[in-house]
């Protein structure tokens, strides 16, 4: 779970810096990026940023899903063994159950979340590109 936080607080970080980088281009750096003077290496500028953004959201959701899917087949094997459980283990299997279906729950929430706000920032840079570029 520590984890997958870390990997939502990475992303999250690249894409204000990306939505920073192009809100204007106003430094030198900045110019680097979104350059009309050279509107081959911007684009290609632009393309590798893009694609780095949508890598990580890509290791995100796998990372994300990959941890599901191992708890889900926990739970699979503890309702196996609740079957020839006494009674007071299956209180304590059920508690088990309980716990990681929260936490895939939670899992799944913040990938989507990630996944919104990823979105939106994917707009935001692209319609910072466009009034840049037509500027």
């Amino acid at each position: 779970m520590k984890q997958l936080s870390n990997n939502t607080n990475s992303i999250l970080a690249f894409a204000i810096l990306m939505a920073a980088a192009f809100s204007g281009c106003d430094s030198t750096a900045q110019k680097e990026y979104c350059s009309k003077d050279n509107p081959t290496q911007a684009k290609e500028n632009v393309t590798q940023i893009t694609d780095n953004f949508k890598n990580e959201i890509d290791n995100f959701k796998k990372e994300t899903n990959l941890k599901i899917s191992d708890n889900d087949k926990i739970i699979v094997n503890i309702k196996i063994k609740m079957e020839t459980a006494r009674k007071d283990v299956k209180a304590t299997y059920e508690k088990q159950i309980a716990a990681l279906e929260q936490k895939n729950s939670e899992m799944k929430k913040k990938w989507m979340n990630t996944k919104k706000t990823a979105k939106k920032i994917g707009n935001h840079l692209k319609q910072n590109l466009v009034m840049i570029w037509m500027s």
